[in-house]
């Protein structure tokens, strides 16, 4: 039987809010919503609301192609 171990040496958040952990808690302690009007594309639909992540956020990560990439990559510096 084979074991695969994992080991957590951090914690890093990239968020609606921006990046870092205590940025982060302090908002979602404070009972600030992250949710905002949608503006990065032509919303079809009923639902005109999202929590996405500010794209400062994202210019900040790493540079990587994709933007999943950029934060997978920013949740591990901060």
């Amino acid at each position: 039987m084979s074991h695969n171990r994992a080991v957590i040496t951090g914690i890093g958040v990239v968020s609606p809010f921006g990046l870092g952990r205590e940025l982060f808690w302090d908002r979602v302690t404070g009972g600030v919503s992250a949710t905002r009007g949608i503006t990065e594309f032509e919303v079809q639909g009923g639902c005109r609301v999202a929590a996405s992540i500010p794209a400062d956020a994202l210019d900040r990560c790493a540079a990587h192609d994709g933007r999943y990439a950029k934060v997978s990559r920013g949740s591990e510096e901060h």
